[in-house]
């Protein structure tokens, strides 16, 4: 399974989680999330525990 998490500036915690089955799935609900929360610090996406990338409220890749 594969965790998209929405957080914002300064809240350790995610305001939504999204879970999928396909990367293809991951990568299509990407920009739909960003529509959502467009004033949103970054989405982190997760395959169970390990994270694999984040994109910020543009859907530019950022580092860890």
């Amino acid at each position: 399974m594969y965790y998209l998490k929405v957080f914002y500036a300064g809240d350790p915690t995610p305001v939504q989680t999204v879970q999928v089955k396909r990367a293809s799935d991951t990568l299509a609900r990407i920009p739909a999330l960003l529509g959502e929360h467009g004033d949103c610090e970054r989405i982190v996406v997760f395959i169970g525990p390990t994270r694999l990338f984040a994109v910020d409220c543009h859907g530019n890749k950022i580092e860890p």
